[in-house]
């Protein structure tokens, strides 16, 4: 959280241009050579992760997987856009989470 926090205070004058860049939720990804540590959680809006604080959306489990929910794993776009980040990755990923973990991926942070 001090990460997301100093990353908010470096980026002080984008937010302040951007404030809804706050409501942008923060996906954050852990990676291990051990399949069990592999997951991905949803920490709630930036202003709420980055603050250590749990909005309602937060604290909310995500084991539920509708359509329309903020929740869900992020996901690129089916087809070509602009609007996703780059399918490449520095990190090896050799694998699928929701494949391998289908009830955990996604999951709220505990």
């Amino acid at each position: 959280m001090k990460v997301l926090k100093a990353f908010v205070h470096g980026d002080e004058t984008l937010f302040n241009s951007y404030p809804e860049l706050e409501e942008a939720m923060v996906w954050v990804y852990f990676h291990s050579s051990l399949l069990e540590f592999n997951r991905v959680e949803c920490w709630g809006p930036l202003r709420d992760a980055a603050s250590g604080g749990r909005s309602k959306a937060g604290d909310a489990s995500s084991s539920s997987s509708s359509s329309g929910s903020p929740m869900d794993q992020p996901r690129q776009c089916q087809v070509e856009c602009d609007c996703c980040f780059p399918p490449q990755s520095l990190i090896p990923w050799p694998h699928d989470l929701q494949e391998e973990y289908p009830e955990s991926a996604g999951q709220v942070q505990q």
